[in-house]
């Protein structure tokens, strides 16, 4: 598997306010042929704080004096972030009208002043993404709705390093065979929490694994479920495993795509599987410490969990079921599964946690 290096150090093309050719364009993908405010199905969720998994952030976008939060991420080693395709290829961000910019990575829970109508100072947690890379067969063109594989993952190289942030763990083969039909997981995420409203809010929710093959799966098969919606992009999905490690959730998942047409309004989105990409998320971070790119290196590939005595319970959350938050997944079958943080931007224009989520 072949993947591009994005080396942008400011060049990289980013999600901005966006463009009116971009919204005729996003418009015709929309379920139904609605517009854009009245096609977003939008679900309250449940917010999430500094404890609530620290180890995840906002994805920031600067260009043309404007700043926007269009993604979300996970931290898995102190300079590598773990993300979606759609959030960084530059052919998939050029098709909407974005050619310049910079990226910066933020823990902080409330973002939403960065709505892309102004040029606010960053967090001050903020840190530059330097540098990212995807797999080759990645295209935004030909991504396909249900469970498919559509190569929807990347890493982020992060400027410097965060060497006392959490850290997210991603699963070895045999704990990805947890990942079944009917699973309890956690999604966390930046997205939108009411119609054409207002994002970039850190929440948190628990739901349940619908559909699974070997590239992706479905999170929120229900109305009811927690699910994903616009705005989410590249977030986490965690998994609760068993294992002598002290910590037991592992990501397992990066939202990706709608379901069906029907975007998030009665079903959830679909994960790329973190663990179908475990030799590429490997073979990536040893050369990019092999070739200077990254700023962290005592431990050059995938970090193990941390030992420890089995101190933490292995359910998800509080082992309550919230209210369904909103994330990124848009419509799509062939041509275009939009991505989620592209339509967030439209509508913004008009290792250790306690019970599965504390530090």
């Amino acid at each position: 598997m072949v993947s591009r290096m994005v080396k942008h150090l400011g060049a990289l093309g980013l999600l901005v306010p966006i463009t009116a050719h971009a919204q005729d364009t996003m418009e015709g993908l929309l379920p139904h042929g609605g517009d854009i405010e009245e096609s977003l199905p939008i679900i309250n969720g449940a917010v999430a704080d500094d404890d609530d998994y620290p180890m995840t952030g906002g994805l920031i976008l600067t260009s043309a004096g404007s700043k926007a939060v269009v993604c979300s991420s996970t931290l898995i080693a102190p300079d590598v972030v773990i993300l979606a395709a759609h959030c960084v290829d530059p052919d998939a961000l050029a098709a909407y009208g974005y050619t310049s910019g910079t990226q910066w990575w933020s823990t902080e829970p409330d973002l939403a002043i960065y709505d892309g109508s102004g040029d606010p100072p960053l967090p001050d947690d903020a840190v530059l993404v330097r540098a990212s890379v995807f797999p080759d067969e990645f295209d935004i063109n030909t991504m396909q709705k249900r469970t498919a594989l559509n190569y929807d993952i990347a890493l982020a190289f992060l400027d410097e390093p965060l060497e006392g942030q959490p850290l997210g763990v991603l699963p070895t083969d045999d704990e990805a065979e947890a990942l079944t039909t009917g699973a309890e997981v956690a999604i966390v995420g930046w997205g939108q929490t009411s119609q054409g409203g207002a994002s970039g809010v850190k929440y948190w929710g628990e739901s349940v694994v619908g559909a699974v093959s070997d590239y992706e799966f479905q999170v929120g098969p229900d109305q009811d479920d927690v699910r994903q919606c616009h705005g989410d992009s590249g977030g986490p999905t965690f998994l609760a495993v068993e294992t002598g490690s002290a910590t037991k959730e592992r990501v397992v998942g990066v939202t990706s795509h709608s379901w069906d047409s029907t975007d998030c309004a009665s079903a959830g989105g679909v994960e790329t599987r973190v663990d179908y990409y475990l030799d590429w998320i490997e073979d990536q971070m040893g050369d990019a410490c092999a070739d200077g790119t990254r700023t962290w290196c005592d431990e050059p590939g995938i970090l193990p969990a941390p030992t420890g005595a089995r101190t933490t319970s292995t359910t998800i959350g509080d082992g309550i079921r919230v209210a369904p938050i909103c994330g990124t997944v848009v419509p799509g079958s062939g041509a275009i599964v939009a991505a989620l943080a592209m339509l967030l931007a439209a509508a913004r224009r008009s290792r250790t946690l306690e019970r599965g989520r504390r530090r």
